[in-house]
């Protein structure tokens, strides 16, 4: 049980470490486009709290999953799950027109010439 256990710890860490640095840099960019223009503290405030309310708020319910389900199922759903939620972000990057141009230029309002 032991292996398992640390096993979860080091594959969490290490999944949840490079998400955090990965995008901690470009979810404040994000927050700061035009589609948040009237309420960019208020964007970048509940990007940074979601990491720490996200990761509470599943603990329990992982390991709810792995006593019920083991632990690759658990790992599986959860992987599912983040691949699902991602399509959030990806949609307000579309439709913030960040997709299209770099974000220094969504931030500053100047459209690059094609």
């Amino acid at each position: 049980a032991y292996s398992q256990i640390g096993l979860l710890f080091m594959g969490y860490s290490l999944c949840f470490g490079g998400a955090c640095g990965l995008a901690n840099g470009t979810s404040g960019a994000i927050a700061t486009l035009p589609l948040f223009k009237s309420c960019q503290g208020a964007a970048t405030g509940v990007i940074a709290s979601a990491w720490a309310v996200g990761a509470a708020a599943s603990a329990p319910i992982i390991e709810w999953f792995i006593q019920n389900h083991g632990l690759q199922q658990a790992m599986l759903a959860q992987s599912a799950i983040i691949f699902i939620l991602a399509a959030i972000p990806g949609y307000l990057l579309v439709k913030g027109g960040g997709a299209r141009q770099p974000l220094a230029a969504a931030q500053t309002g100047k459209r690059l010439e094609s």
